[in-house]
């Protein structure tokens, strides 16, 4: 079987780190009903708009200086003020989109069900198109001015951000199966920071997708194909000279930045990314247990089991909160010192998966009914 052809995961249901959906309907994976908790964090709603019409894809914004550019599955893409909701352009793509927006504030660029990639100007303009062979669901990552796109099967394509020109492709082995989702890519130090299958994370050279190292986060165990399926496909983090990521049915750790040298890894099964801070590490796992290992050496420090079965999406760190959104539409604030629950709002009743964007003192989230809120923490 072919990674193309592997649909047992909704792309969904991946990046919220939960199990296969044949497991799904086990009783024991009811959701949790929520209980009252005690809020020291108030969090208003300044805003709230729709963007067009949600799909099987979880789109997160992209920041564009003060403002963030939002997708839909449906072709939309809009500029909005992330502090007023404010639109300043709108417009709607020739085809419908797959991947959440990228930007460098200057250009932003998608990626359709296709394989079309679309660029756009700051004003909402169309720059240029190219073709990608194959399924684009993670989102482009604009850094030295190329556009890097990633197709599902771990072919990057790198793009000349103002042109379109193709640069370089960086190609590796494929993984028998893989989940269908996003893999996350992070620019840090000139460099590109990203997940693969099989356990596997690695640092790319974004001038040329020369690989600079790859290193092993976790092993397969198990006989099935799906029982070793062991994907880094969430957004790993990256501090001083320390990247953290975790692997789904794998391990969490962390791993020296020069190197790719082990620091240390601990059981922990997910596929929504982790934060990470100067003191701790932090990751949902699959059951929306959340946890936190020190930065240092791994030793949990907290673990919150309120949520369970939530589906709760890829976190984001917001000064010393984590916050991060379930099937409901709820967002959750959590405490980075002891990992109570501070401070909750609820929108609309649709899925949070993607992990919200802090952009100023705005966090903006975007649900699968491609709905966006900007929240403020404190107010």
């Amino acid at each position: 079987m072919t990674m193309r052809k592997f649909s047992y995961f909704a792309a969904a249901l991946a990046v919220a780190g939960v199990l296969l959906a044949s497991c799904s309907s086990s009783s024991t994976r009811k959701p949790v009903d929520l209980t009252q908790i005690d809020q020291k964090l108030y969090v208003s709603q300044a805003w709230s708009l729709s963007v067009g019409k949600g799909g099987n894809y979880a789109f997160r914004p992209a920041a564009a200086g003060s403002d963030v550019i939002v997708a839909s599955a449906d072709g939309q893409l809009a500029r909005v003020n992330a502090k007023t909701g404010a639109v300043a352009w709108k417009i709607k793509a020739a085809e419908d989109i797959s991947s959440g927006p990228g930007s460098d504030g200057i250009t932003t660029v998608v990626a359709t069900i296709k394989g079309k990639v679309l660029a756009f100007d700051s004003a909402g303009k169309p720059l240029w198109k190219a073709s990608v062979p194959g399924e684009v669901l993670t989102p482009p990552l604009l850094i030295n001015q190329l556009a890097l796109v990633r197709t599902l099967d771990s072919r990057i394509f790198a793009f000349d951000s103002a042109t379109g020109a193709a640069r370089w492709t960086f190609q590796r082995p494929q993984a028998s199966l893989s989940l269908r989702t996003a893999f996350g890519m992070l620019p840090t130090n000139g460099a590109v920071v990203t997940g693969f299958p099989g356990g596997k994370i690695g640092v790319l050279n974004p001038n040329n997708g020369a690989m600079i190292w790859e290193s092993t986060l976790t092993l397969a165990r198990g006989v099935s194909e799906i029982e070793r399926l062991i994907d880094v496909s969430g957004m790993p983090a990256v501090r001083d000279n320390t990247i953290c990521a975790a692997a789904f049915q794998g391990r969490i750790g962390c791993l020296d930045l020069p190197s790719g040298n082990n620091i240390w890894t601990k059981e922990f099964s997910s596929a929504a990314g982790v934060e990470m801070d100067d003191k701790g590490v932090y990751g949902v796992d699959e059951k929306s247990v959340v946890t936190a290992f020190a930065l240092a050496n791994g030793t949990q420090l907290w673990r919150n089991d309120k949520l369970h079965y939530r589906s709760l999406g890829a976190p984001l760190l917001v000064g010393k909160t984590l916050v991060a959104g379930d099937y409901q539409g709820v967002v959750h604030f959590f405490s980075v010192d002891d990992g109570a629950i501070v401070g909750r709002i609820s929108t609309e009743s649709t899925p949070i998966t993607a992990a919200p964007l802090l952009v100023g003192d705005t966090v903006v989230v975007q649900n699968r009914g491609s709905r966006v809120y900007g929240l403020v923490p404190g107010k």
